[in-house]
């Protein structure tokens, strides 16, 4: 509770999910409420023991005044008796007589095992005991004389009779006395008693509205205005203003900010992709376009075509510039369509980069650039088609990065279930925050490459999506001297072949092509 109370922070050092925070709302006031319960219990408890006190107060009092009573009642019945010899006085006495032990009896009973009251009660029957033996003495010298009342008086029962009984009367006073006593103190306790059950009501229902209180604050500030926050984010994403700061916390409500936020992070990437990509277009349709259209125009005027030879030459790498983003287009649109069909056939690997490499050679002998290759056959089942356009990719990048007189080298290295072809150049290689970067749709290391070096930043991304169609990964790391090693990996089997993690590589004296 008071984790919840401190704020966000105390949560999310907690880590409270939602389900854990509702539980904590029950169990909150739950334990309050059982708390409550057990003090109030204790209170009632007590109430009642003493209760249980004043009867049991109650009942001493009332059985030591019937010994009392009986004691008296049996010497009544005794005298009658001696004077009249009625046997309802015999009845009488002898009923007195047996109930005094009755009573002696249910006086232990109630009291239990209080030692005071135990040894006042044991006095107490001994005086009684003593009581009872002298009358029986006297019953049996009046069955026996005319006159029991001159006997009594001649043999001193009488007065031993008085002071026995005095001496009774006086034991179950004391007991009497001290069990009115303790009546007394409880009508103080009980009332003591009644006002501690009403504060602990009173306070019992201020505590619960308290609760209740700080429940709400709680749950409003770490759920309803969290959700507040969350909904105003998404309505200033749709119009696309500044996000407010996250929700913090470490729950359900926190994931779906961070998802939400990653969310808009992507829709922000994709927006500005489409912005680039727009760019892009305008620029290299619009350009190469207007060049046309110039020269159509000059032709219009009447320009002897012999005259605009060159011009014409430049119109048709223009065109063909603008069919080449264009195919690039339809390519990237097929492979995320999952449109792209593989043409699987047996070859050889070796032939596909050869082949890759005869392409390129015209620029490669144009920069002085030599390429390399290890002529080792590797057979693979596989699109050659789709391959050679992958390694003429990576060989015309390596081509634009190589300084004049550098050399490219190509090679394999393999194993009974795969195989991966490593181009190594001696370029300015690619920095670590772009080796996974440059693989995606309009990404290029540097933003002057598209200007300097020309390309789009398609071609890579183009190259990743056939090279896992083919069931293969597409890499690149640093090379030992410096310049980027460009790697495929491929299954020998085609895209169903389980790969491998182990490579064996091929050592062979690469010829200059």
């Amino acid at each position: 509770m008071a984790a919840l109370l401190l704020g966000p922070e105390a949560e999310m050092k907690l880590k409270l999910s939602l389900s854990q925070k509702a539980l904590l709302l029950v169990a909150i006031p739950l334990s309050a409420e059982l708390v409550f319960i057990a003090v109030l219990g204790v209170l009632l408890r007590q109430v009642e023991v003493e209760a249980r006190k004043t009867e049991r107060s109650r009942a001493i009092i009332g059985a030591s005044s019937n010994i009392t009573k009986l004691t008296f009642d049996a010497c009544t019945n005794l005298v009658a008796y001696n004077l009249s010899k009625s046997a309802m006085f015999d009845s009488g006495y002898e009923r007195s007589m047996k109930q005094i032990p009755q009573e002696i009896e249910f006086l232990r009973r109630v009291i239990g095992d209080d030692k005071e009251d135990l040894k006042a009660l044991e006095r107490m029957q001994k005086i009684a005991t003593r009581a009872m033996s002298i009358l029986n003495d006297s019953k049996k010298s009046a069955d026996g004389e005319r006159s029991a009342l001159s006997i009594l008086q001649g043999a001193g029962m009488k007065k031993e009779i008085e002071e026995t009984v005095a001496e009774l009367s006086n034991a179950v006073d004391a007991m009497v006395q001290r069990e009115r006593r303790a009546q007394d103190t409880s009508p103080e306790f009980e009332a003591r008693a009644r006002g501690m059950v009403e504060i602990a009501l009173v306070a019992g229902i201020i505590l619960n509205l308290a609760i209740a209180i700080c429940l709400t604050i709680v749950f409003n500030r770490s759920t309803s205005d969290r959700l507040k926050l969350l909904i105003d984010n998404t309505q200033r994403l749709a119009r696309a203003e500044q996000l407010r700061p996250p929700v913090g916390g470490s729950d359900e409500i926190s994931h779906l900010d961070g998802t939400f936020r990653d969310m808009a992070g992507a829709l922000e990437e994709s927006n500005r992709v489409r912005r680039e990509f727009l760019e892009m277009v305008s620029h290299d349709v619009r350009t190469p376009l207007t060049s046309v259209t110039a020269i159509l125009q000059m032709i219009e005027m009447g320009v002897q075509p012999e005259r605009l030879s060159s011009d014409v030459s430049i119109a048709r790498k223009n065109i063909d510039q603008v069919v080449g983003l264009l195919n690039e287009l339809l390519d990237i649109h097929r492979l995320e369509a999952g449109k792209l069909d593989l043409n699987l056939v047996e070859t050889g690997l070796a032939e596909i980069l050869a082949e890759s490499i005869d392409t390129v050679r015209p620029s490669a002998e144009a920069t002085g650039v030599k390429i390399t290759m290890a002529d080792d056959p590797v057979g693979i089942r596989c699109d050659p088609d789709k391959l050679r356009q992958v390694f003429i990719n990576l060989l015309s990048n390596a081509l634009k990065f190589s300084p004049r007189g550098a050399s490219i080298d190509t090679f394999f290295r393999v194993d009974s279930e795969q195989v991966k072809v490593i181009i190594r150049d001696q370029g300015p290689g690619v920095p670590d925050e772009f080796k996974t970067r440059i693989f995606d749709r309009f990404q290029q290391v540097r933003a002057s490459d598209e200007k300097k070096l020309g390309g789009r930043g398609l071609g890579l991304a183009i190259c990743k999506a056939i090279v896992e169609e083919h069931g293969g990964q597409i890499g690149v790391d640093d090379g030992p001297g410096g310049g980027s090693e460009f790697w495929v990996i491929l299954p020998r089997r085609g895209p169903d072949a389980e790969t491998s993690a182990s490579l064996l590589l091929v050592h062979a004296k690469p010829p200059v092509v």
